[in-house]
């Protein structure tokens, strides 16, 4: 009996994460830390299944967090910078962090191969600051999320395409459609508490730099 050569058939999914991790180092280490630190959240709110120690250090700096909002950031003011960043690779939910990292999977692995990964880090750094600060003094610091992050991804490649097409970064129309009816719909409040300030933000920053880099020449060192 003849048997399709194993060439033809797709790789094992181990070697394809494998090969994602190679490519996308950057991607994958937020994919990755974004799991590890959501996953006790997301046990003890769905499942009350309780991870005693990663639990309560996250919850403990969920409510330094909180104590930040109430006293002037002195914590920022100490040195402790990263938390300007840190809240994006908090999730709350199954539902959240699935949907956030099947598009910093597709949108972000996007931008890590076509930029330079230097760049490509800068990028989430500024979305991450921009979009967590103002969802921080608009509605207090209940609030994590890759979202504002992923929606600062869809606005510059978004400009991008619109802008500079010889650069090769595509989005569907439907795919446009889709994401710009989900950031509506969110707003109606249909869907449950959404950080809607760090979506707007996020995604108006991803323009400013989508349009910004679109007039950069291609020769530049921002681009592989």
């Amino acid at each position: 009996m003849n048997q399709t050569p194993y060439i033809n058939q797709p790789p094992p999914l181990i070697d394809r994460i494998v090969l994602f991790v190679r490519r996308f180092p950057v991607s994958s280490t937020c994919i990755v830390l974004s799991i590890f630190i959501s996953l006790p959240i997301i046990l003890e709110g769905s499942f009350k299944i309780k991870i005693p120690l990663v639990y309560d250090f996250i919850y403990y700096q969920l409510r330094i967090a909180a104590s930040l909002y109430k006293s002037g950031l002195p914590e920022l003011q100490r040195g402790q910078i990263y938390r300007l960043i840190t809240p994006i690779f908090l999730h709350f939910s199954v539902m959240h962090i699935v949907f956030n990292m099947v598009a910093m999977y597709f949108l972000g692995a996007v931008i890590e191969f076509k930029q330079k990964r230097w760049f490509y880090i800068v990028l989430i750094l500024v979305l991450a600051v921009f979009s967590n600060i103002l969802q921080y003094f608009v509605d207090g610091p209940r609030f994590g999320g890759m979202s504002g992050v992923i929606y600062g991804f869809f606005g510059y490649i978004w400009m991008q395409q619109k802008f500079n097409p010889r650069f090769g970064l595509f989005l569907e129309k439907q795919v446009i459609i889709m994401v710009v009816a989900w950031y509506v719909l969110c707003f109606t409040g249909l869907v449950g508490p959404v950080a809607n300030t760090a979506h707007t933000v996020g995604l108006l920053s991803g323009i400013f730099f989508g349009v910004l880099v679109a007039f950069v020449p291609q020769k530049h060192v921002l681009f592989k």
